[in-house]
C-alpha cells in the first residue's frame, strides 16, 4: 500500500471528503500529519512522511476485537485510545481490512455527526418595527437551538412604566398615528 493509493481511497468514500493538514501551524515537526475529514471531524489521520501506520476512529467494542485478532495494533498517537486505533501498515493485518476499518471509521463519523434534516421548520414572526412598539417597547429575538428549530420569544423592556411597555399601548399608539 502507497500513500498515493490510500489518499485516493479516502477521497472517493464521498463528495464531502476533504483533507488537511492541521498541526503544523501548532508544532512544526506535525506538519506532515494528513488528516481526512467528513462532515467536519475526523476520521482518518496519517503521516505522510513515515507512511508506516494509520489511525482511525472505531466504537470501543471494535477496538477491543482489533486488538483480539491483530498483533500490528498500537495505542494512537495524540488521540483518545477509547475511540481510536492505530494499525500498522507493515503487519498482519491485510490491506482490505484496513480499508474496511477506514470506510467504518467514515461511517461512524458520518453517522455520529452528520446534521439531523427536519421535514418541518417553524418561522419566526417578523420582527415590529420601532415606530409601532417605541423605543422601549417589545424587543424580538430568534433563538437557534441545538435541535435546529427556530424559537421566537418576547423579552418585556425594563421599563415597566413606559406607555409602550404593553402591545395594547402599542396599537392604540399605533391607531393614534394613522
Amino acid at each position: 500500500m502507497n500513500i498515493e493509493d490510500f489518499r485516493d481511497y479516502c477521497l472517493s468514500l464521498d463528495n464531502d471528503v476533504i483533507e488537511k493538514t492541521p498541526f503544523g501551524k501548532f508544532v512544526a515537526r506535525y506538519d506532515s500529519i494528513l488528516v481526512f475529514y467528513t462532515v467536519g471531524h475526523m476520521f482518518c489521520v496519517v503521516d505522510i512522511d513515515n507512511f508506516n501506520s494509520v489511525n482511525v476512529k472505531a466504537a470501543p467494542d471494535e477496538i477491543d476485537r482489533i486488538k483480539l485478532a491483530y498483533s500490528s495494533v498500537s495505542k494512537p498517537l495524540n488521540l483518545s485510545e477509547r475511540h481510536w486505533i492505530q494499525l500498522d501498515f507493515n503487519g498482519d493485518i491485510p490491506d482490505s481490512e484496513i480499508y474496511r476499518l477506514v470506510k467504518n471509521s467514515f461511517d461512524t463519523v458520518r453517522k455520529q455527526h452528520a446534521p439531523k434534516i427536519k421535514k418541518w421548520y417553524v418561522r419566526p414572526p417578523a420582527p415590529m418595527p420601532d415606530a409601532i412598539w417605541g423605543t422601549a417597547g417589545l424587543h424580538h429575538h430568534i433563538h437557534l437551538s441545538t435541535q435546529f428549530r427556530i424559537h421566537a420569544f418576547y423579552k418585556k423592556p425594563k421599563h415597566q412604566d413606559s406607555v409602550h411597555s404593553h402591545p395594547q399601548n402599542a396599537c392604540r399608539n399605533l391607531s393614534r398615528m394613522l
